[in-house]
Protein backbone atom coordinates (compact mmCIF):
# COMPACT_ATOMS: atom_id res chain seq x y z
CA UNK A 1 0.00 0.00 0.00
CA UNK A 2 1.63 3.29 -0.65
CA UNK A 3 0.46 6.44 0.63
CA UNK A 4 0.32 10.04 -0.83
CA UNK A 5 -0.28 12.76 1.57
CA UNK A 6 -1.84 16.33 0.09
CA UNK A 7 -1.71 19.04 3.08
CA UNK A 8 -4.06 22.20 1.70
CA UNK A 9 -4.24 25.29 3.94
CA UNK A 10 -6.66 28.51 2.79
CA UNK A 11 -3.03 31.04 3.12
CA UNK A 12 -5.05 33.76 3.04
CA UNK A 13 -6.51 33.55 6.38
CA UNK A 14 -3.83 32.72 8.23
CA UNK A 15 -2.89 36.32 9.67
CA UNK A 16 -5.57 39.08 9.71
CA UNK A 17 -6.08 42.85 8.43
CA UNK A 18 -8.23 45.61 8.32
CA UNK A 19 -10.05 47.45 5.56
CA UNK A 20 -9.57 46.69 1.82
CA UNK A 21 -6.31 48.69 0.64
CA UNK A 22 -4.43 49.18 -2.43
CA UNK A 23 -1.37 47.90 -3.48
CA UNK A 24 1.48 49.79 -4.05
CA UNK A 25 5.00 49.68 -5.97
CA UNK A 26 8.22 48.49 -4.79
CA UNK A 27 11.20 51.35 -4.91
CA UNK A 28 14.50 51.04 -5.42
CA UNK A 29 16.71 50.46 -1.78
CA UNK A 30 17.11 53.98 -0.84
CA UNK A 31 19.60 55.01 2.16
CA UNK A 32 17.90 55.85 6.15
CA UNK A 33 20.19 58.00 7.60
CA UNK A 34 23.21 55.92 7.52
CA UNK A 35 21.84 52.73 7.28
CA UNK A 36 19.49 50.55 5.02
CA UNK A 37 16.62 48.52 5.91
CA UNK A 38 14.40 47.14 3.61
CA UNK A 39 11.04 44.83 3.70
CA UNK A 40 10.47 41.51 2.15
CA UNK A 41 6.69 40.95 1.32
CA UNK A 42 6.94 37.56 0.73
CA UNK A 43 3.37 36.53 -0.46
CA UNK A 44 0.27 37.70 -2.16
CA UNK A 45 -3.21 38.44 -1.03
CA UNK A 46 -6.17 35.83 -1.73
CA UNK A 47 -9.89 36.23 -1.23
CA UNK A 48 -10.81 39.23 1.08
CA UNK A 49 -7.96 39.21 3.47
CA UNK A 50 -5.80 42.13 2.57
CA UNK A 51 -2.83 41.08 4.67
CA UNK A 52 -0.44 41.45 2.50
CA UNK A 53 -1.49 44.86 0.91
CA UNK A 54 -2.14 46.35 4.27
CA UNK A 55 1.29 45.17 5.22
CA UNK A 56 3.13 46.70 2.32
CA UNK A 57 0.77 50.54 2.90
CA UNK A 58 2.29 50.47 6.03
CA UNK A 59 5.95 50.04 5.91
CA UNK A 60 5.62 52.45 2.48
CA UNK A 61 4.26 54.96 4.20
CA UNK A 62 7.00 54.68 6.79
CA UNK A 63 9.52 54.93 3.82
CA UNK A 64 11.04 51.38 4.01
CA UNK A 65 11.71 50.46 0.56
CA UNK A 66 9.59 47.22 -0.54
CA UNK A 67 10.46 44.18 -2.66
CA UNK A 68 7.25 42.06 -3.12
CA UNK A 69 8.09 39.60 -5.91
CA UNK A 70 10.16 36.87 -3.50
CA UNK A 71 8.26 34.17 -1.76
CA UNK A 72 10.93 31.73 -0.71
CA UNK A 73 13.95 32.30 1.63
CA UNK A 74 16.36 30.85 -1.00
CA UNK A 75 15.08 33.86 -3.30
CA UNK A 76 16.08 35.85 -0.35
CA UNK A 77 18.75 34.79 0.04
CA UNK A 78 19.99 35.13 -3.68
CA UNK A 79 18.83 38.72 -3.82
CA UNK A 80 21.25 39.64 -1.07
CA UNK A 81 24.37 37.74 -2.18
CA UNK A 82 23.46 39.18 -5.77
CA UNK A 83 23.50 42.98 -4.48
CA UNK A 84 26.76 45.00 -5.55
CA UNK A 85 26.40 46.71 -2.49
CA UNK A 86 28.40 44.56 0.36
CA UNK A 87 27.42 46.92 3.27
CA UNK A 88 24.69 44.61 5.51
CA UNK A 89 21.55 45.79 6.59
CA UNK A 90 20.47 47.35 9.82
CA UNK A 91 16.21 45.81 9.46
CA UNK A 92 15.13 43.45 7.37
CA UNK A 93 11.35 43.10 7.69
CA UNK A 94 10.12 39.36 6.45
CA UNK A 95 6.63 39.23 6.07
CA UNK A 96 4.36 36.09 5.83
CA UNK A 97 1.69 34.40 6.33
CA UNK A 98 1.81 31.77 9.67
CA UNK A 99 0.25 29.78 12.03
CA UNK A 100 0.73 27.05 14.65
CA UNK A 101 -0.54 23.93 12.65
CA UNK A 102 1.07 24.15 9.14
CA UNK A 103 3.99 26.90 9.91
CA UNK A 104 5.04 29.34 7.11
CA UNK A 105 3.59 30.41 4.07
CA UNK A 106 6.92 31.28 3.03
CA UNK A 107 8.67 28.86 1.49
CA UNK A 108 12.06 26.92 1.18
CA UNK A 109 12.35 27.44 -2.50
CA UNK A 110 10.33 28.75 -4.97
CA UNK A 111 9.33 25.03 -6.25
CA UNK A 112 10.00 24.13 -2.72
CA UNK A 113 8.07 22.50 0.61
CA UNK A 114 6.13 25.78 3.65
CA UNK A 115 8.78 26.40 5.61
CA UNK A 116 8.58 24.27 8.73
CA UNK A 117 11.26 22.91 11.54
CA UNK A 118 11.00 19.85 9.49
CA UNK A 119 11.91 21.29 6.03
CA UNK A 120 14.12 23.43 6.82
CA UNK A 121 15.98 21.35 8.14
CA UNK A 122 16.25 19.08 5.55
CA UNK A 123 16.64 22.11 3.20
CA UNK A 124 19.90 23.01 5.28
CA UNK A 125 20.95 19.20 4.88
CA UNK A 126 20.22 18.95 1.21
CA UNK A 127 21.71 21.86 0.09
CA UNK A 128 18.29 23.16 -1.29
CA UNK A 129 19.25 26.67 0.65
CA UNK A 130 21.97 28.71 -0.58
CA UNK A 131 24.16 29.69 1.56
CA UNK A 132 24.03 33.71 2.68
CA UNK A 133 27.82 35.34 1.51
CA UNK A 134 26.66 39.30 2.25
CA UNK A 135 23.76 41.80 3.38
CA UNK A 136 23.53 40.68 6.64
CA UNK A 137 25.90 40.97 10.15
CA UNK A 138 25.96 40.15 13.79
CA UNK A 139 24.31 44.35 14.01
CA UNK A 140 21.57 43.41 11.60
CA UNK A 141 18.26 43.05 13.31
CA UNK A 142 15.56 40.21 11.11
CA UNK A 143 12.34 40.72 12.08
CA UNK A 144 9.53 38.27 11.23
CA UNK A 145 5.70 38.99 10.93
CA UNK A 146 4.21 36.15 11.10
CA UNK A 147 1.54 35.18 13.24
CA UNK A 148 3.06 32.80 15.82
CA UNK A 149 5.98 32.24 15.30
CA UNK A 150 7.78 33.64 18.42
CA UNK A 151 6.14 30.79 19.72
CA UNK A 152 8.02 28.29 17.73
CA UNK A 153 12.03 28.69 19.30
CA UNK A 154 13.64 25.81 17.64
CA UNK A 155 12.28 27.29 13.86
CA UNK A 156 13.39 30.64 14.62
CA UNK A 157 16.81 29.43 15.58
CA UNK A 158 16.71 27.58 12.19
CA UNK A 159 16.07 30.65 10.06
CA UNK A 160 18.47 32.61 11.93
CA UNK A 161 21.26 30.24 10.65
CA UNK A 162 19.80 30.35 7.03
CA UNK A 163 20.51 33.95 7.61
CA UNK A 164 23.63 33.99 8.63
CA UNK A 165 26.68 35.18 6.96
CA UNK A 166 29.70 36.07 8.74
CA UNK A 167 28.18 36.24 12.38
CA UNK A 168 24.82 35.65 12.90
CA UNK A 169 21.62 38.41 13.04
CA UNK A 170 19.46 39.20 16.13
CA UNK A 171 15.78 37.85 14.78
CA UNK A 172 12.54 38.98 16.18
CA UNK A 173 9.08 37.22 16.33
CA UNK A 174 6.15 37.48 18.41
CA UNK A 175 4.34 34.86 19.48
CA UNK A 176 1.04 37.07 19.11
CA UNK A 177 -0.86 37.87 16.06
CA UNK A 178 0.41 40.49 13.69
CA UNK A 179 -2.54 42.93 12.40
CA UNK A 180 -2.00 45.38 9.71
CA UNK A 181 -4.68 47.79 9.07
CA UNK A 182 -5.64 51.11 7.14
CA UNK A 183 -6.44 53.02 10.74
CA UNK A 184 -4.25 55.30 12.72
CA UNK A 185 -2.43 52.26 13.92
CA UNK A 186 -1.49 50.65 10.98
CA UNK A 187 0.37 47.81 13.01
CA UNK A 188 -0.77 46.08 16.24
CA UNK A 189 -0.39 42.86 17.90
CA UNK A 190 -2.88 40.33 19.17
CA UNK A 191 -3.72 38.31 21.28
CA UNK A 192 -5.31 34.46 19.71
CA UNK A 193 -7.66 31.96 21.37
CA UNK A 194 -8.56 29.19 19.29
CA UNK A 195 -11.43 26.31 18.90
CA UNK A 196 -11.96 23.59 16.21
CA UNK A 197 -15.07 21.94 14.70
CA UNK A 198 -15.85 19.88 11.86
CA UNK A 199 -16.20 21.60 8.72
CA UNK A 200 -20.41 22.50 7.99
CA UNK A 201 -21.17 20.83 11.12
CA UNK A 202 -20.64 23.55 13.63
CA UNK A 203 -22.50 22.97 16.82
CA UNK A 204 -23.52 26.56 17.21
CA UNK A 205 -21.89 30.22 18.87
CA UNK A 206 -23.21 28.64 22.61
CA UNK A 207 -21.58 25.80 22.02
CA UNK A 208 -18.12 27.36 20.78
CA UNK A 209 -18.67 29.79 23.62
CA UNK A 210 -19.25 27.24 26.06
CA UNK A 211 -15.61 25.27 24.67
CA UNK A 212 -13.46 28.13 24.40
CA UNK A 213 -14.38 29.27 28.54
CA UNK A 214 -13.20 25.77 29.64
CA UNK A 215 -10.12 25.63 27.36
CA UNK A 216 -9.03 29.27 28.64
CA UNK A 217 -10.28 29.48 31.96
CA UNK A 218 -8.61 32.25 33.18
CA UNK A 219 -9.62 34.64 30.08
CA UNK A 220 -11.60 37.20 30.88
CA UNK A 221 -13.75 37.29 27.52
CA UNK A 222 -17.30 37.59 26.88
CA UNK A 223 -17.03 34.45 23.91
CA UNK A 224 -20.32 34.46 22.87
CA UNK A 225 -19.99 38.60 22.28
CA UNK A 226 -16.59 38.12 20.32
CA UNK A 227 -18.20 35.64 17.94
CA UNK A 228 -20.50 38.61 16.81
CA UNK A 229 -18.00 40.59 15.60
CA UNK A 230 -15.77 39.86 12.17
CA UNK A 231 -14.37 43.62 11.81
CA UNK A 232 -13.84 46.01 14.99
CA UNK A 233 -15.14 49.17 14.31
CA UNK A 234 -13.35 50.88 17.28
CA UNK A 235 -9.97 49.94 18.79
CA UNK A 236 -9.17 46.95 21.15
CA UNK A 237 -12.46 45.41 20.16
CA UNK A 238 -12.41 41.75 20.06
CA UNK A 239 -13.45 39.72 17.19
CA UNK A 240 -13.18 36.58 15.23
CA UNK A 241 -12.36 35.09 12.08
CA UNK A 242 -12.47 31.34 10.39
CA UNK A 243 -10.66 29.15 7.91
CA UNK A 244 -10.67 25.79 7.29
CA UNK A 245 -7.92 23.24 7.37
CA UNK A 246 -8.49 20.21 4.79
CA UNK A 247 -6.10 17.50 4.36
CA UNK A 248 -6.02 14.43 2.35
CA UNK A 249 -4.37 11.15 2.36
CA UNK A 250 -4.43 9.01 -0.96
CA UNK A 251 -3.73 4.71 -0.76
CA UNK A 252 -2.95 2.78 -3.43
CA UNK A 253 -3.78 -0.87 -3.19
CA UNK A 254 -3.03 -3.65 -5.26
CA UNK A 255 -6.04 -5.57 -4.68
CA UNK A 256 -9.72 -4.88 -4.76
CA UNK A 257 -9.49 -7.21 -1.04
CA UNK A 258 -7.35 -5.01 0.33
CA UNK A 259 -9.10 -1.79 0.30
CA UNK A 260 -11.15 -1.13 3.51
CA UNK A 261 -15.09 -0.17 3.16
CA UNK A 262 -15.41 2.84 5.25
CA UNK A 263 -19.03 3.78 5.68
CA UNK A 264 -19.15 6.89 8.02
CA UNK A 265 -16.92 8.83 10.18
CA UNK A 266 -16.79 6.41 12.77
CA UNK A 267 -14.97 3.77 11.10
CA UNK A 268 -12.98 5.99 8.70
CA UNK A 269 -11.44 7.33 12.28
CA UNK A 270 -10.96 3.90 13.63
CA UNK A 271 -9.53 2.94 10.30
CA UNK A 272 -7.00 6.55 10.47
CA UNK A 273 -5.90 5.81 14.10
CA UNK A 274 -3.92 2.69 12.81
CA UNK A 275 -2.30 4.14 9.85
CA UNK A 276 1.35 5.19 11.40
CA UNK A 277 2.02 7.69 8.60
CA UNK A 278 -1.18 9.29 9.61
CA UNK A 279 -1.19 9.91 12.71
CA UNK A 280 2.24 11.01 12.73
CA UNK A 281 0.47 14.17 10.80
CA UNK A 282 -1.99 14.76 13.01
CA UNK A 283 0.17 14.24 16.24
CA UNK A 284 1.80 17.58 15.00
CA UNK A 285 -1.68 19.40 14.07
CA UNK A 286 -2.63 18.92 17.94
CA UNK A 287 -6.24 18.69 16.96
CA UNK A 288 -8.71 15.82 17.93
CA UNK A 289 -10.06 13.72 15.33
CA UNK A 290 -13.31 14.23 15.77
CA UNK A 291 -12.87 17.97 15.00
CA UNK A 292 -12.35 16.95 11.70
CA UNK A 293 -15.06 16.22 9.09
CA UNK A 294 -14.26 12.76 7.60
CA UNK A 295 -15.09 11.47 3.63
CA UNK A 296 -13.59 8.98 1.39
CA UNK A 297 -13.62 8.33 -2.42
CA UNK A 298 -12.54 5.65 -4.74
CA UNK A 299 -11.01 5.39 -7.68
CA UNK A 300 -10.12 2.13 -9.12
CA UNK A 301 -8.06 0.56 -6.63
CA UNK A 302 -7.06 4.25 -5.62
CA UNK A 303 -8.55 5.40 -2.04
CA UNK A 304 -8.86 8.89 -0.78
CA UNK A 305 -9.52 10.43 2.91
CA UNK A 306 -10.38 13.66 3.33
CA UNK A 307 -10.69 15.53 6.69
CA UNK A 308 -11.69 19.15 7.18
CA UNK A 309 -11.47 21.07 10.37
CA UNK A 310 -12.87 24.94 10.57
CA UNK A 311 -10.72 26.84 13.02
CA UNK A 312 -12.79 29.68 15.06
CA UNK A 313 -10.23 32.49 16.07
CA UNK A 314 -10.87 34.90 18.72
CA UNK A 315 -8.53 38.16 18.35
CA UNK A 316 -8.07 40.40 21.32
CA UNK A 317 -5.98 43.54 20.51
CA UNK A 318 -2.91 44.22 22.98
CA UNK A 319 -3.68 47.41 24.25
CA UNK A 320 -1.91 49.79 26.10
CA UNK A 321 -2.30 48.94 30.09
CA UNK A 322 -2.61 53.08 30.77
CA UNK A 323 -5.02 53.43 28.04
CA UNK A 324 -6.91 51.06 27.30
CA UNK A 325 -8.03 52.86 24.01
CA UNK A 326 -4.94 52.93 22.50
CA UNK A 327 -2.94 49.76 20.79
CA UNK A 328 0.57 48.93 22.18
CA UNK A 329 2.82 49.60 20.28
CA UNK A 330 4.52 46.31 18.76
CA UNK A 331 7.87 47.04 20.61
CA UNK A 332 10.66 44.70 18.99
CA UNK A 333 12.60 45.02 22.09
CA UNK A 334 9.54 44.60 24.77
CA UNK A 335 10.06 40.59 25.79
CA UNK A 336 6.52 40.45 26.12
CA UNK A 337 5.54 41.29 22.75
CA UNK A 338 8.77 39.94 20.78
CA UNK A 339 10.82 37.03 21.07
CA UNK A 340 14.59 37.45 20.71
CA UNK A 341 17.55 34.59 19.49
Amino acid sequence: MNLLIILLMISGFWCSSEVENTSAGSPEIIEVGNEQRIVFIAGFDEGDNRYYDQARNYFQSAGYPIVDSLYSLAEIVDWLNDRKDTAAFAEIHIVSHSNPWRGMSLKISPLGARITEDAIRSAQADGELPTLKKGISGRTKVIFHACGLGNNIELIEQLKFALTAKAPPQVFASPWYSIFSEGAAGHYLSRVYYVQYPTAHSPGPAALAQELAGKYPDVDINWREAMKTHAPVFPGQISYYRFNIPVEWTFDFADPSDMPQLKNAEEIMDWVVEQDEITRVLYTFKIPLEKFRWRTKTDGLQLTILAKTTVVCILQPIMQPEDPTEFSYPDIHDPALFAKR
